[in-house]
């Protein structure tokens, strides 16, 4: 029996290509120099990029040799640094990285000749210049989301576009997806508007594509943020009439509908385990946040809830057994009218991990939070500048300690510095 390392390099090249997991593809390269020379580079540099669209000569590489562009799997576009680049494809081309002489559109069409031969790729990754699903039709009928349904296996579709100044509205350009594969779609998009009312903003055509092309999603997240004029664009057709048995976590932002289609997407998808909406879920063109009419059980998996105070209140009321709710998140507390409701409800959700506020909390609210919930571990809040502030006082300090003494699990009081532990300046000396 012949050994591995001595099959041809074709072979070895697409057994290499089978190789998922990095550290298996690592361990497969060190078996031998000859699979050594045949997976690095053109495996271990191909698999995972992170460059801008500008990065021509990339492009171009890929466009013309089918072997490294099947190699490719995660491609990620964007201005972010670090770049994650093949340096085999530069040694000669390090003023290609970033070329300021070609235009965007240029660099897009380059692109998109690429994509057509990346078969493999399984998650795409945009940030910056819009043009990919929101854009303007393109005289030559090209456009970056077109040329993604060449990507065959694709799995996870995560866009975020800047701001378009051109358009009064935005336009659902490309062809539709029809990816059956596609497991993860998040798109969020900023507008600059001058139209004054587009409450009844057609989403439609990307309603069509996630229902009727996309059954396997189970992460969909969408945001759509305006600039000028108030504008929430209406989803209650195009998205929350959507079914999908698989959806696990749902995110929206900016995105209306009202409470009777929101309450029927949940009701027909009680797998959901993360659940992100804002106060437009529940409204209508006259009215926002209104109340959620949500029946007993809702949700019976949710581990990780972001929303209104109102919304946490309908949606976790009345639910037997108790969910396995890990993360809860409030958009507005200390500001919501209904706090009574909620720290009612709040009582009897023992199974809270980590409760996070978005607004900076009051004194008020954290002692009211201590008599509801004082078995909490952990606590998240936005800005924690003024509880360091009060602990440089004594005084101050020792009413913040006496605050604070109720909760008797408490590990951490975090915030938007991920190493620093407030409860360390709250108890110590």
């Amino acid at each position: 029996m012949s050994r591995i390392h001595d099959q041809p390099c074709e072979i070895l090249e697409a057994i290499a290509g089978h190789v998922v997991n990095a550290d298996d593809l690592l361990a497969f390269a060190l078996s031998s120099k000859i699979i050594a020379s045949v997976v690095s580079p053109r495996h271990t540099q191909l698999r995972h990029i992170r460059c801008n669209v500008e990065t021509i000569c990339l492009w171009k590489a890929l466009s013309r040799d089918l072997s490294l562009a099947r190699n490719v799997r995660i491609l990620e576009i964007g201005d972010r640094h670090p770049f994650r680049l093949p340096q085999f494809i530069f040694v000669d081309h390090t003023d290609c990285r970033r070329n300021h002489e070609v235009t965007q559109r240029e660099a897009e069409l380059q692109l998109i000749l690429a994509m057509k031969n990346l078969s493999n790729l399984i998650f795409f990754k945009w940030r910056g210049p819009t043009n990919i699903l929101i854009a303007e039709k393109m005289p030559d009928g090209e456009d970056v989301w077109t040329s993604l349904t060449h990507c065959r296996n694709l799995r996870e579709l995560d866009v975020r576009e800047d701001f378009m100044e051109s358009l009064p509205y935005p336009v659902w350009g490309g062809a539709m997806f029809k990816l059956s594969n596609l497991t993860s779609f998040k798109y969020w998009t900023s507008v600059e508007s001058i139209v004054p009312d587009l409450y009844g903003l057609d989403t439609e055509t990307l309603g069509i594509m996630l229902r009727e092309h996309c059954p396997k999603l189970q992460r969909l997240h969408l945001g759509f943020s305006f600039r000028g004029e108030h504008i929430v664009p209406n989803v209650e057709q195009s998205i929350m009439s959507g079914r999908w048995p698989d959806l696990r976590s749902l995110h929206l932002r900016w995105a209306a509908c009202s409470p009777s289609a929101a309450v029927s997407f949940l009701v027909a998808h009680p797998q959901i385990l993360v659940l992100s909406v804002d106060c437009f879920v529940g409204s209508t063109e006259t009215a926002v946040g209104l109340p959620l009419d949500c029946p007993p059980g809702l949700l019976p998996s949710l581990k990780t809830l972001e929303c209104a105070t109102s919304q946490a209140a309908d949606i976790l009321s009345l639910s037997s057994p108790p969910r396995p709710l890990e993360h809860l998140s409030l958009t507005d507390l200390p500001f919501s009218p209904r706090q009574d409701d909620f720290f009612a409800i709040l009582s009897t959700l023992t199974s809270i991990q980590i409760l996070q506020f978005w607004n900076t909390i009051t004194l008020k609210a954290i002692s009211r939070l201590a008599e509801a919930a004082p078995w909490l571990p952990r606590l998240r809040i936005p800005n924690g500048s003024w509880l360091l502030g009060s602990c440089r006082d004594p005084e101050a300090k020792k009413s913040l300690q006496k605050l604070f003494e109720p909760f008797y699990r408490l590990e951490a009081i975090e915030c938007d510095i991920p190493e620093l532990n407030l409860l360390d300046a709250v108890r110590g000396p």
